[in-house]
């Protein structure tokens, strides 16, 4: 898709010598004009460091919009830059008029000229969009005829109204209606694995939400929506867990496990796979807390789980167990004790090697590493 900024850097770099300086870059050489375009150029860093300038407040930027004749500015990333020799494009009835006398760092971003979109706030937008926005600050901060004038102070109720609007959106489909709890669990995964861990909180907390509070059944298999209730706690707690919130990330991952214990009968719960997942990571949350003795009882759990229901374990996860069983190793080792080290580390080679790991890079790297650890211990 081609970049808007882009072409408009193009535009403006035949008449003005700071946007020139966009095509040359920091380091003196050229950049291809196809880079510009598809937005893979290499952005000018641009000094942020607020202290000491002059600072305006949403109220007070409201009234400069070119009004009556009087001077124009917007404000982006929280950066207010003064538009008015470009009056043709936001002055009064102009087609770049809705930028004009707020931050709209959003509306950049995304094109839409909506009432909600003319905001500050990126929540709920890809890395892509959000990309978008130093492009933007970069037009106007090289600019010939644009000026920056200092920063926006924004009310900090204004901003969490601001940031809750942008949530609420996050939770609706482009047609209005609104997202189901598997939609938004599903959303909120991608923007975990794609490194969006603040969306993927809002979409993981929404879904949460629209669940409701959990059931309590005592049956032999969960419902779809208890599943996807423990499933997605499990999820939030690993990503706590690698924001460094470990705390919470113990507390997430046993809501996880209380939730199936209080659905299932005793015995379907001390044979879920499920449980055995959440338990082994609530492990690796407390081995991150420092506290070994809770981390080597929850994998010891986990395993015990596995194997009370030894033909499906080796089916359910299997690199789950097989890295359970050699993080467990790693912890006898730790406290000297090698026979039972070694019986872990012999248990996972011997009991996925006949395991097809081509398809499975994971649980063949865990055996890897149990062999290695064998041959170490024996030499």
């Amino acid at each position: 898709m081609v970049s808007t900024v882009g072409l408009l850097v193009l535009a403006f770099s035949e008449v003005a010598y700071k946007s020139r300086k966009r095509l040359f870059g920091q380091d003196g050489g050229l950049v291809k004009l196809s880079d510009i375009i598809m937005g893979k150029e290499k952005l000018i860093d641009i000094e942020t460091d607020n202290d000491g300038e002059f600072r305006m407040t949403a109220e007070e930027l409201a009234e400069f919009d070119g009004t009556d004749g009087g001077p124009i500015y917007l404000a982006i990333m929280g950066r207010i830059y003064d538009v008015s020799e470009g009056k043709e494009y936001y002055g009064v009835g102009r087609s770049y008029h809705h930028f004009v006398g707020k931050d709209a760092t959003r509306a950049f971003c995304t094109g839409c000229k909506k009432p909600e979109c003319l905001i500050s706030s990126l929540t709920g937008l890809d890395e892509y969009l959000k990309s978008e926005a130093r492009r933007w600050l970069e037009l106007f901060e090289l600019h010939d005829k644009y000026k920056f004038i200092g920063v926006l102070v924004q009310d900090p109720l204004e901003k969490i109204m601001e940031e809750r609007v942008a949530e609420e959106k996050m939770m609706f489909r482009e047609d209005g209606t609104r997202r189901t709890p598997s939609e938004l669990f599903a959303l909120g995964r991608d923007s975990y694995y794609n490194g969006n861990l603040d969306d993927s909180l809002i979409y993981f907390n929404g879904a949460l939400v629209l669940l409701g509070e959990a059931t309590q059944e005592n049956d032999t298999i969960l419902s779809d929506d208890e599943k996807m209730r423990a499933e997605l706690l499990n999820t939030l707690a690993a990503l706590k867990q690698k924001t460094t919130r470990f705390d919470e990330a113990v507390i997430h991952y046993q809501e996880a496990v209380d939730i199936v214990k209080s659905n299932l009968d005793q015995e379907s719960y001390r044979k879920s796979c499920l449980v055995a997942v959440f338990k082994s990571d609530q492990g690796a949350a407390y081995y991150q807390l420092g506290d070994t003795s809770k981390t080597m009882e929850r994998f010891q759990e986990a395993l015990d789980i596995f194997d009370r229901d030894a033909e499906n374990s080796k089916e359910c996860l299997p690199s789950t167990r097989a890295n359970t069983m050699l993080n467990l190793a790693m912890l006898y080792n730790m406290k000297g004790e090698t026979n039972l080290t070694l019986g872990l580390l012999d248990n996972v080679v011997h009991e996925y090697k006949s395991v097809d790991t081509r398809d499975n890079t994971i649980l063949a790297k865990i055996v890897q590493r149990a062999q290695f650890g064998l041959e170490q211990l024996l030499d």
